[in-house]
């Protein structure tokens, strides 16, 4: 049995007892081993991550004591804590996934789920008028609003990011922090911290060699929550603008994405899949780091992790509009997010 999965095992083990305290150094063992992974500390001579090996999902996933998602998150900080110490990553915002009830049903659970999002994972780029694919025009949306600018990110490497697939989604810049509080924020208060809205596709990885199984939600929060990178376009709303597209219906924020350009590939999605609408994801994880910061201070065994808040210039992943899209090697791909313009990149081996 690998490494990981003892320290998985001796965690859930010890189900009497849910203290931090006492799975203090098996939550480290195993974000260190997940850290690790996601650093590239271990390549092959190819230059390919070996992630860690794929039987040890086996081996864990049938726990007779499943991990609870307080385990995942305990883990997770562990890892973040890990990639900050010894590589020098630097936390820009966060992710926010299961937004839609879906995903929380395939996963086995009844809320959405987050991560941190790190600086050496972001990758943005400003809108342009050239494309990898010169000649076709964009017109995949039927919207006076439309844009025809793209914003081409080139190619990224499935194996590399270990890729599950991608996620076209809203993201939101703050202009200030949003302060830890005991009182849950509403969507109209939060907006007010929101300095910008912008594109992006998430490359949704894992540190595994196989998919986590259904129903193992604590595994994909522990693996920095099934996140590999970021692509933000910099092209944006904001003022007016910005406050005209968050009183929109969810459904009326439309997203298309289409693989190698062809209209049978096309997949559709809008704003209805993250809680209805992303503002609603952002006031959701405010209020999730709010219990999570209040929970630390009245546990003496647990220790306040303090890059785990909202702080002004954060980049915060609001969900997938249009779910989990599978992509192959060699698959070229644009999302069409309307007025934002296109955004394009390229899957290879």
């Amino acid at each position: 049995m690998g490494t990981f999965a003892k320290a998985i095992r001796q965690i859930a083990s010890r189900s009497g007892s849910r203290s931090v305290k006492l799975n203090g150094n098996l939550y480290a063992q195993a974000g260190r081993i997940l850290a690790d992974s996601r650093a590239g500390v271990n390549k092959s001579p190819a230059g390919i991550y070996t992630y860690i090996a794929g039987h040890e999902v086996n081996e864990i996933v049938d726990l007779p004591v499943p991990l609870t998602l307080e385990d995942g998150y305990q883990i997770q900080i562990e890892a973040e804590k890990h990639l900050m110490k010894e590589f020098g990553w630097k936390k820009c915002g966060f992710k926010v996934g299961a937004t839609s009830e879906a995903i929380q049903n395939t996963l086995g659970i009844k809320t959405p789920f987050y991560g941190t999002i790190f600086n050496d994972r972001l990758y943005r780029k400003d809108l342009g008028v050239d494309c990898m694919s010169c000649g076709i025009e964009i017109d995949i949306i039927d919207s006076p609003d439309h844009s025809n600018q793209w914003c081409s990110f080139g190619a990224f490497s499935k194996s590399e990011h270990n890729c599950r697939g991608i996620e076209a989604e809203f993201g939101f810049i703050l202009k200030q922090d949003i302060l830890q509080r005991e009182a849950d924020y509403t969507w109209e208060e939060v907006a007010e911290y929101v300095d910008e809205i912008v594109p992006c596709i998430e490359i949704c990885g894992s540190r595994f060699e196989v998919a986590v199984p259904p129903g193992n939600a604590p595994l994909v929060i522990a693996d920095g929550a099934g996140n590999s990178a970021f692509l933000v376009c910099n092209a944006h709303e904001h003022g007016p603008q910005m406050k005209e597209w968050i009183t929109k219906k969810g459904s009326e924020l439309k997203v298309e994405t289409m693989i190698n350009y062809d209209q049978n590939q096309l997949i559709k999605g809008s704003g209805m899949a993250v809680l209805g609408h992303p503002i609603h994801s952002l006031t959701w994880l405010a209020n999730a780091l709010n219990r999570e910061y209040i929970q630390a201070q009245d546990n003496i065994e647990s220790k306040l992790s303090p890059w785990r808040k909202l702080e002004q210039g954060d980049f915060v992943a609001t969900g997938a509009l249009s779910g989990l899209m599978s992509i192959e090697a060699n698959n070229e791909v644009v999302v069409d997010f309307q007025s934002f313009g296109a955004l394009e990149m390229i899957m290879h081996n």
